[in-house]
């Protein structure tokens, strides 16, 4: 098909029609899964599914239409039938196509795609089997997988506007994944580990993922609840990713502008400690998060978000942008059913230069935190948390015995203005957002017997 032909078409349809800017999106996804479960094939999915966002502009107002296929005629018809709805719709100053000036593609190759034949379902199941083997033979406890599987996608990414830009690349992503259970005296934990990369021959391998799924199993058996009180905290580098997500909703230029966020009309406010900075960079390559565009087609930039404990940028699209006063930052996202939607790209905390073992060992007595649960259990507008989470106590400078069925409390700016270290662990092989071990000393309260 071609694409860009069938872009313009629509859009000088669209014109005709007196559209007064459109914006399209085309999105064509093939994808594969492939899960085992002791041993056994379980299922096999393939799949190949289209779908499109088109955006009509009339007199400040704009209309979406999505489509899962590229039928011209239902197009050409759906654009024909947005014209009475633009009318009923009130007019807002800050709907319009991104300026001229912002629209592009980076050049340089940025390996965001895997092109090399996809592997064999026989090659896959094979891994798949190795991964539990591996997990099972690690140690003795390791009684049975919840599953093992592996995802493979490939996107084809087409944009084009009435302005005259048309921009297109494809994006690959290949996922193992899996989960075992440790079991002893009747008592069953659970354990799992995945990589995700571009490239498949940059997976880590089966060996790696068994052993660290049975290890994580295995080292919860025995868990006792902590006693409730006040403890420095430290996250591992899973964990302490799933925090830097929920900063990048609460930077996300949507919530911000609608005060859903506690760092709302907080722009170049001290947030966090000097340590503290987070980049959002879709330029790096070979990392799943890159980008030669957003889904405006915003040519692409790295930026600050916290720059040394300062907030510095929100991420936002072209409407909040404007609705901020904010500069455009190349986040709007290829989501194809919303016509504002805002992503991270590459969003990461810059690590520090400790490591793991000797920040473990500079805390006397404290918490080391490697599972954390009901993470979206925060109150966007105050910062405010309290999590499910599960680790090992920490006595004496080392990992004494694992933890679980607590909660830890706070406030998500005192989290960020109590980090006094960070670690040199960061990881891109668990996705886009990434973060090093952090330890937080003081302002989280534990919620245990």
């Amino acid at each position: 098909m071609d694409y860009k032909a069938f872009a313009r078409d629509i859009i000088l349809s669209a014109r005709k029609k007196g559209i007064e800017q459109t914006e399209i999106l085309l999105i064509r996804e093939e994808s594969k899964e492939i899960s085992i479960r002791n041993g056994q094939m379980d299922s096999i999915n393939e799949n190949i599914s289209l779908s499109s966002r088109i955006k009509l502009i009339k007199e400040k107002k704009n209309y979406l239409i999505s489509f899962s296929n590229f039928d011209k005629a239902k197009i050409e018809k759906a654009i024909e039938d947005s014209l009475k709805y633009l009318k009923l719709q009130k007019a807002d100053d800050a709907i319009s196509l991104p300026p001229e000036k912002e629209l592009g593609s980076v050049s340089g190759e940025l390996f965001i795609e895997d092109k090399e034949k996809i592997p064999s379902t026989d090659t896959i199941k094979k891994k798949l089997i190795k991964m539990e083997k591996n997990a099972f033979e690690y140690d003795k406890k390791i009684k049975y997988s919840e599953g093992a599987f592996y995802n493979f996608s490939r996107m084809n990414i087409h944009i084009a506007n009435s302005l005259g830009f048309y921009g297109e690349f494809s994006k690959t992503a290949h996922l193992f994944y899996i989960s075992v259970v440790a079991e002893e005296k009747g008592e069953k934990r659970t354990g799992s580990f995945w990589s995700e990369n571009i490239f498949f021959d940059a997976l880590e391998n089966e060996k790696i993922l068994g052993v660290k799924a049975g290890e994580r199993a295995l080292r919860k058996l025995g868990s006792k609840k902590p006693k409730t009180g006040e403890y420095p905290v430290i996250f591992d580098n899973i964990t302490a990713s799933s925090i830097v997500e929920i900063l990048s909703e609460l930077v996300n230029g949507e919530n911000a502008y609608k005060r859903n966020s506690v760092f709302s009309d907080k722009l170049g406010e001290i947030v966090g400690s000097s340590i503290i900075t987070i980049m959002d960079n879709p330029l790096i390559k070979k990392l799943q998060g890159s980008r030669p565009f957003d889904g405006e087609g915003v040519y692409s930039r790295e930026k600050f978000i916290f720059n040394k404990g300062k907030l510095a940028s929100y991420i936002v699209n072209n409407y909040y942008s404007k609705k901020l006063k904010h500069r455009i930052t190349s986040n709007s996202s290829f989501e194809t059913e919303t016509i504002n939607g805002i992503s991270p790209s590459n969003f990461y905390l810059i690590p520090g230069e400790i490591d793991e073992g000797d920040l473990i060992g500079s805390v006397k007595k404290g918490i080391y935190i490697t599972g954390l649960f009901s993470v979206d259990s925060i109150n966007t507008a105050t910062g405010d948390f309290s999590w499910g989470a599960e680790g090992f106590m920490i006595e004496r400078g080392k990992l004494s015995y694992p933890i679980s069925e607590f909660t830890i409390a706070g406030n998500i700016i005192d989290l960020l203005k109590n980090t006094i270290e960070i670690c040199d662990n960061i990881d891109f092989n668990r996705g886009e957002i990434a973060s090093p071990s952090i330890l937080v000393n003081k302002g989280i309260t534990i919620g245990g017997k």
